[in-house]
């Protein structure tokens, strides 16, 4: 009888690994699946006007002071960002597109090579700041008809930083993943449909799923990731560990009627 129970046992572990070792072969690294602010005092105030007024026979494009402009605090604020636009429409009333094109080059490519430019000195804490910065480009751009797609531009490429980084970083650091600020930033990256490629171990997949109860999907990624011939090996080890159980059932049994 004990010797039943103890096949038994030994059974049930060598299933388990089973199912652990097969999820390790087949769960391969796959990608897992800052508001401006309004209303801020400005201590470093741009005159925009009179940088631009006093030019004659000139474009916006060819004299708007993009590195002073970023230098000030006028940028951060979307109430003043919609004021120099108003500004810069008022001095170059032909040129309305080309005034948003030279605004989204400021907020966009400009502000990058100025703030960001140089990714070593990049990090989570100044990128919480910068997507609490960008998410208001995205509530801005649902209220301004005028300049909906020069909100929505903006925010786009600051989101596609944004994740681009994150990815960088998760590569980088291999513990990323278990850091509340880099979770928190991925899943508001998420939110908004940019995709933030991070690298899972297959074991770590793997306990995650066990963990969380998630045996289904366990099975069925396994199951779907597998060669035909993996999941031949798979079926007769299942075949194989089921019939052992029927056997010791059934050994058992019969062991019990014959001691009564």
């Amino acid at each position: 009888m004990n010797k039943i129970f103890y096949h038994l046992f030994i059974l049930l572990i060598a299933t388990g690994f089973i199912f652990l070792a097969f999820g390790f072969i087949n769960l391969k690294n796959e990608p897992s699946n800052i508001v401006p602010f309004s209303n801020l005092k400005l201590y470093n105030h741009l005159n925009l006007s009179k940088h631009l007024s006093n030019i004659k026979n000139s474009s916006a494009n060819d004299i708007f002071p993009f590195h002073l402009y970023l230098s000030s605090d006028n940028y951060k604020d979307i109430n003043q960002i919609n004021r120099d636009l108003e500004i810069v429409d008022s001095l170059y009333p032909a040129h309305v597109n080309v005034n948003r094109d030279i605004m989204t080059i400021a907020l966009t490519d400009s502000l990058q090579q100025m703030k960001y430019g140089d990714i070593s000195k990049i990090d989570l804490d100044s990128v919480s700041y910068l997507m609490q910065y960008i998410t208001g480009f995205m509530y801005y751009s649902m209220l301004s008809s005028v300049n909906q797609n020069l909100y929505a531009s903006i925010y786009d490429y600051w989101m596609n930083f944004v994740s681009n980084y994150l990815t960088t970083y998760s590569e980088s650091n291999k513990n990323a993943k278990f850091n509340n600020k880099f979770i928190y930033l991925v899943n508001q990256c998420e939110e908004g449909k940019y995709n933030v490629a991070i690298k899972i171990k297959s074991i770590e997949k793997v306990v995650y799923n066990l963990t969380n109860n998630y045996y289904g999907h366990l099975v069925n990624a396994s199951w779907n990731q597998s060669s035909n011939l993996e999941r031949l090996v798979f079926t007769l080890l299942i075949l194989s560990t089921f019939y052992s159980y029927i056997y010791l059932i059934l050994g058992l049994i019969k062991k019990n009627k014959k001691i009564s």
